[in-house]
C-alpha cells in the first residue's frame, strides 16, 4: 500500500493534506493543480470542514463546497475511486466562532454539518460514486483529550481517531 499526494513524508508515505485550507481551497487546487491525475489515488480520506465551522460559515454553505469538492474529484477519477468523508470531531465544548464568546458555538456549525453528510453520502453513491462517511462525532471522550486550542485533539483521541479510518478503509478493502 502506498499513500500518494504532493506532500512527500518518504518513499510511499504521501499526503494531501493541507493545514488551513477551507473545502473550496481544497477544490481550486484539485481542479487547478494536477494533484488527482499525478497521484491516480483508489481511495480518498476527507477531514474537512473546520476552518469553515471557526468562521461562522452555515452548515448549508459547507455541505455545498463538499458537494463542489466531491464533483471535481469524480471528473478528474474513474466512479470507482472510494472517497470516505469524516463527520467532524466536536470542538471543546466552550469553543465559540473566533474564540469570540459573542459569537455561536463551534460545535452548533460542527453538528448542523455532520447531519447533512450522510445524506451528501447517499446522493452521490445513488449517482454510482463510491462515496461513504465515517462518524468521528463520539471519539473525542473528554475534555482534556484536546490541545489548548480546544480545537485539536490529542494523541489518545486522535489514535481512536485513527482506529475509526483504519476500520472503514479495512471493510470497504474486504469488500
Amino acid at each position: 500500500m502506498s499513500y500518494v499526494g504532493s506532500v512527500q513524508v518518504i518513499p510511499d508515505l504521501a499526503h494531501e493534506g493541507h493545514t488551513g485550507f477551507m473545502i473550496s481551497d481544497l477544490d481550486y487546487c484539485l481542479q487547478n493543480a494536477n494533484w488527482l491525475v499525478q497521484a491516480k489515488p483508489d481511495m480518498i480520506l476527507i477531514y474537512a470542514g473546520e476552518m469553515e465551522f471557526f468562521e461562522g460559515t452555515p452548515p448549508e454553505e459547507i455541505i455545498d463546497s463538499l458537494r463542489g469538492l466531491l464533483t471535481s474529484i469524480y471528473q478528474k477519477l474513474p466512479e470507482s475511486t472510494e472517497v470516505i468523508v469524516a463527520q467532524s470531531y466536536p470542538a471543546r465544548e466552550d469553543i465559540h466562532v473566533y474564540w469570540d464568546q459573542n459569537l455561536p458555538l463551534i460545535n452548533d456549525f460542527v453538528a448542523g454539518y455532520n447531519a447533512l453528510i450522510p445524506g451528501v453520502a447517499e446522493e452521490f453513491r445513488a449517482a454510482g460514486k463510491h462515496v461513504s462517511y465515517v462518524d468521528l462525532q463520539n471519539t473525542i471522550q473528554s475534555p482534556d483529550e484536546y490541545n489548548e486550542s480546544g480545537g485539536v485533539p490529542n494523541l489518545v483521541a486522535s489514535e481512536r481517531i485513527a482506529e475509526v479510518w483504519f476500520e472503514k478503509i479495512m471493510e470497504i478493502l474486504g469488500q
